[in-house]
């Protein structure tokens, strides 16, 4: 099945505020039906929090698109 495109509904931005502390990025994005780049779009823009899976799954960092 394709990805999802376009904006994001008012669930999905409800659903990343309610994750975004819990699961990974791609975590959101799968759950989601999304590319991962629209969730991070979010996240940045929100400015929220997300788990940085490269150093501790257990820090949150502030994502930065990179």
């Amino acid at each position: 099945m394709p990805k999802k495109r376009g904006q994001l509904s008012l669930d999905e931005e409800q659903y990343i505020r309610e994750n975004v502390n819990s699961l990974s990025i791609e975590q959101i994005a799968d759950a989601l039906n999304r590319n991962v780049e629209p969730i991070k779009r979010y996240i940045t823009e929100e400015q929220l929090y997300a788990l940085d899976e490269k150093r501790d799954n257990n820090i949150a960092t502030i994502v930065t698109g990179k």
